[in-house]
């Protein structure tokens, strides 16, 4: 998942994304107090008050609503029954009119924007939700959340917030995450949750993305899950981890099932146009290949439990994640049936290996005449992905 600043994972799953906030390039300052240049232009030119010390503060520091509908109340000249001058909230209910303002423009505090007064809200969002209302500093474009890079910690990583509110919240949900890090691209993140029965899995997948774009949403931020967000950097992955459980002598041809008919299926791993940019870059795979470790091929044998546990690296978050399971464990049974046996593991691709589907084109071809595919999914499901 990519967090960026804008307006608008039995089979465990590992979901990259990346955090994308309202800010622009209006808004950041090398030493990371991107919003302290907006509060001293709105001081400056609207008399805001700058927060209870002197307006440099981190951007995850916290006020309440009400002292943020003070800000408000200044910044949108209301007159109310509270002093201009003060965040007082004598009357419990002047902070009304900005809010609902606010909500007039899309834009909401928290729940539905008439949460207690004493609620916390951080000042980014405080920052980023003015600048959405207002428009104030936009840029075409959005723009990451951050330029740090893989495993980076704070402060070049800006997530770590977000990502543990977002693993709290799952947590309480009864969705476990096991690893919650920074992936190589500009506001780019990962959380992985543990493994469940498919069914659960699937089901936890879907929640998860709910979770992160909602809890996002509230911070100011969009998560953006699609395939290749930004031109230049990494793409966002769905890295599906499956398990043989008791019998750790099917997962060879269990693995060889799904190696078959992988072009197949592809399309409903991957089916958006942008999924086809993220292949072949950035250990995203383009050849139907597997190997121990190597995070360049389509399946990787992980070093922990590697002789019952595969990872599935082609599928993208655009994905149905119930017809992907449903496909991969089908394609997976009838390896077991058939006793299939993968062709050798390599860490080397060469030019007689075959490649997966290299555009959207050719990838509703191959599913167009697949019957395998019809039989399992029947031809309506298939017709309206082939277009």
């Amino acid at each position: 998942m990519t967090f960026r600043k804008g307006k608008t994972l039995a089979a465990a799953l590992l979901c990259a994304a990346a955090l994308t906030g309202a800010a622009s390039a209006a808004y950041t300052d090398t030493a990371g107090h991107w919003a302290e240049g907006a509060i001293d232009r709105w001081s400056g030119e609207y008399g805001i008050l700058r927060g209870y010390e002197d307006g440099s503060f981190r951007p995850d520091d916290t006020i309440t609503r009400g002292a943020f509908a003070g800000i408000l109340d200044r910044f949108l000249r209301y007159q109310a029954e509270a002093a201009p001058d003060t965040f007082s909230d004598t009357a419990g209910d002047y902070w009304e009119s900005p809010i609902l303002k606010l909500n007039a423009a899309g834009v909401y505090l928290g729940n539905n924007g008439k949460a207690l007064i004493y609620h916390d809200i951080t000042r980014q969002q405080a920052v980023t939700m003015i600048a959405r209302a207002f428009a104030l500093g936009e840029t075409e474009g959005d723009i990451p959340y951050d330029d740090a890079g893989y495993m980076d910690i704070a402060p070049l990583d800006k997530g770590e917030n977000i990502r543990r509110e977002i693993c709290l919240t799952l947590s309480e949900m009864g969705i476990d995450p096991e690893v919650s890090h920074h992936e190589m691209g500009p506001g780019q993140n990962e959380i992985d949750f543990r493994y469940s029965q498919a069914l659960q899995a699937a089901d936890n997948a879907a929640t998860f993305k709910w979770v992160v774009e909602a809890l996002a949403n509230m911070q100011g931020l969009v998560a953006d899950f699609s395939p290749k967000p930004i031109e230049d950097a990494p793409g966002n992955g769905m890295h599906i981890n499956m398990s043989v459980q008791s019998h750790e002598e099917l997962l060879m041809p269990f693995m060889a099932g799904i190696l078959h008919h992988i072009e197949e299926m592809t399309l409903f791993l991957n089916p958006s146009k942008d999924s086809y940019k993220r292949m072949g870059k950035d250990k995203a795979p383009s050849f139907i290949s597997w190997s121990y470790q190597n995070r360049n091929q389509l399946i990787r044998i992980p070093a922990t439990h590697s002789s019952n546990r595969m990872e599935l690296r082609s599928p993208d978050c655009s994905c149905n994640i119930y017809l992907a399971y449903a496909l991969l464990i089908y394609a997976g049974l009838e390896g077991i049936e058939k006793n299939m046996i993968p062709d050798p593991c390599t860490d080397v691709v060469s030019v007689d290996t075959k490649r997966l589907p290299q555009s959207l084109k050719e990838a509703k071809l191959i599913a167009s005449n697949a019957s395998w595919l019809k039989k399992i999914l029947g031809n309506d499901i298939v017709d309206i992905y082939v277009g």
